[in-house]
């Protein structure tokens, strides 16, 4: 999938290892349909486009552990840029059930510890927010 970003376009691509990678590509030429196919031209190609810049992202990786989790749940997460991040968990009908805002540290593990008394069993969703408004997820099993 190719997308536009401030004037760029942006590679996204699903690795082996089921992850999402980015990849700012420079400038499109006229000759890529020739080269990959057209938007009605459907499979899988292999070119070589040189060296990409990985695109920066605000937050690197955002997991929980344990999952599931009965008791408590610890939130790691890292970012680029120290600040502070909104921590917010949903319910599977998108209701917001806790929210808090807290301090975070580039270039370490960044670690929340989250009471999940409060919470029923099942599944909630937790993201992390940046002051710039950038956003990460990962899901909670709660287990009673």
């Amino acid at each position: 999938m190719v997308a536009k970003r401030q004037g760029a376009n942006a590679l996204f691509c699903l690795s082996k290892a089921g992850e999402i990678n980015s990849y700012l590509i420079g400038q499109f030429s006229s000759a890529w349909n020739s080269l990959y196919g057209g938007a009605q031209n459907y499979g899988s190609y292999v070119k070589s486009v040189g060296s990409p810049t990985l695109a920066e992202e605000a937050i690197g990786y955002l997991y929980n552990y344990p999952n599931p989790a009965r008791e408590q749940t610890t939130i790691r997460f890292s970012v680029r840029e120290s600040g502070n991040v909104k921590l917010k968990f949903y319910n599977t009908a998108g209701d917001l059930v806790m929210e808090s805002e807290v301090e975070s540290r580039a270039g370490i593990d960044n670690e929340i510890q989250v009471d999940c008394t409060q919470f029923a069993s099942g599944v909630y969703f937790c993201q992390i927010e940046t002051g710039s408004g950038e956003r990460k997820h990962c899901s909670v099993a709660i287990v009673r």
